[in-house]
């Protein structure tokens, strides 16, 4: 478990990151919605043919709106596959072509925005990462602290139990006992069976403590197994995300660059789907 070393992780850093990418999505949402609502509720009749450039422009938009999962491959593909010989209005084919040049191979802004994703998706497993190791850590800490109660409880049950032992040893000299008055053994009698009684009604409870603690030792140790595997797993998956240096601010101006081409592009996409066609 311990094999591979991580170097110590800015848990508020990586929480900043991953909400800042997060509330990008929510406000790209946002603006995405009423555009895509009043599609929804103005659609072609069933019937009614469908044009080649819409047609195309409602698969391109379905693609540009499906989350990356690192590779854009089918989106390239389908960006090369425009039906050139529909009728494009010319900010429409303006926006295709940006595109085009946008996720075609060796595209410098692309490739931030790609390298930027990457970063992302290593700083959401650094805190699955890390939420493994912080289970870990509170189960064993939990483990370290029921053993020291279990060992204090045990202590004072052998106490309890020695007690006993020595009250009991005692009882029949007492009863035997020839000298003295009858009153006065009957009196040391009653005394060490009173003694007795009480010593057994402490045993009791601390017997059950006993056997409820040993119980949850086992359940916490299960439970440590579960984390350590959590934590191996966890690990494993970082392992998939290889690190990359943080972004320069040449390559910053490069993501804001790609950012806005798309969603300059997207949104003029969206507003062709949305004409009615003529």
């Amino acid at each position: 478990m311990h094999g591979n070393a991580q170097r110590p992780i800015d848990k508020t850093t990586i929480r900043n990151q991953s909400h800042a990418n997060k509330a990008f999505d929510r406000e790209l949402h946002k603006l995405l919605l009423p555009r895509m609502a009043a599609m929804q509720d103005h659609p072609p009749p069933a019937d009614a043919p469908v044009p080649a450039a819409e047609a195309y422009i409602h698969r391109l938009t379905a693609e540009l709106s499906t989350p990356s999962s690192g590779s854009n491959s089918e989106l390239v593909l389908l960006l090369r596959q425009r039906p050139h010989a529909a009728c494009f209005p010319a900010a429409v084919s303006s926006a295709l072509d940006d595109l085009e040049e946008l996720y075609s191979e060796g595209s410098a802004p692309m490739a931030a925005l790609e390298r930027d994703a990457a970063r992302a998706r290593r700083a959401e497993q650094e805190e699955m990462l890390r939420d493994a190791w912080d289970t870990l850590l509170s189960v064993s800490r939990d483990i370290v602290d029921l053993a020291a109660d279990l060992a204090t409880t045990n202590d004072r049950l052998q106490a309890t139990r020695a007690s006993i032992r020595r009250t009991l040893e005692r009882l029949p000299v007492a009863m035997s006992k020839e000298d003295g008055g009858a009153d006065e053994n009957s009196a040391i009698v009653v005394s060490l069976v009173e003694r007795l009684s009480h010593e057994q009604a402490e045993e009791a409870p601390l017997m059950v403590a006993m056997e409820e603690m040993k119980a949850a030792f086992e359940q916490m140790r299960l439970q440590r197994d579960a984390a350590e595997a959590w934590v191996l797993a966890e690990n494993t998956a970082l392992e998939a995300h290889p690190e990359l240096p943080p972004s320069s601010k040449e390559e910053d101006e490069l993501i804001y660059e790609a950012t806005d081409r798309y969603n300059e592009n997207f949104f003029i996409l969206l507003d062709f789907r949305g004409e009615p066609q003529k």
